[in-house]
């Protein structure tokens, strides 16, 4: 199932790389866009029968999907996962709602990561904060979603971090806020500035 949906969303034109899990030990890693059907993909890795637990779910991705996102956070809550965000690579947007609902919140090698407001976003690293948008007519434009940024605040609140939904509403629907390690450890949304 995992292969088809990466294949159908590699096939698409102008299509984001679907999410890929792996494992190594008791870690998993999470790469690429939160593109729909990501939860169905994750909520399987999940169920797979392993011989050694799932302790910490590393996390890189541009974000993607808010609704999938939401049932993605909720899974890796039940699953009493821990996660980590390496500053070095992107935890942008809907990526920071799984984020979010690790039991413990691991933010390392954020040392290049200021806390600032940036129009310009693509290749940055770390965790970045935004409000919803979806497409415009042509499918190129954002426009905002008020739908849409409430759910990435609920999700935030529901799972222990919300200071996070003031660090999203602090971007525009063409920007991105992004958090250092020290603010992100003094605002609650990491409990670790170390690795897992």
């Amino acid at each position: 199932m995992r292969l088809v949906l990466a294949i159908c969303c590699l096939m698409m034109p102008g299509a984001a790389q679907a999410i890929t899990l792996t494992q190594k030990g008791d870690a998993a890693y999470l790469s690429g866009a939160i593109t729909p059907g990501a939860y169905v993909t994750l909520r399987e890795f999940l169920a797979e029968p392993r011989s050694t637990k799932l302790r910490v779910l590393y996390l890189t991705s541009p974000g993607g999907k808010v609704e999938d996102a939401t049932l993605m956070a909720r899974d890796i809550r039940r699953a009493g996962l821990i996660t980590a965000v390496d500053g070095t690579k992107p935890c942008r947007s809907a990526c920071t709602m799984l984020f979010a609902a690790g039991v413990s919140r691991h933010y390392f090698n954020h040392a290049k990561v200021k806390d600032e407001l940036l129009d310009k976003y693509q290749g940055r690293a770390g965790l970045g904060y935004h409000q919803a948008h979806g497409s415009g007519i042509s499918g190129k434009e954002r426009t905002y979603s008020g739908r849409g940024t409430q759910n990435l605040i609920n999700v935030y609140y529901e799972h222990g971090s919300p200071a996070a939904a003031g660090f999203a509403t602090k971007a525009g629907q063409n920007q991105m806020y992004f958090v250092s390690g020290p603010t992100a450890l003094a605002n609650g949304l990491a409990t670790s500035l170390s690795p897992p």
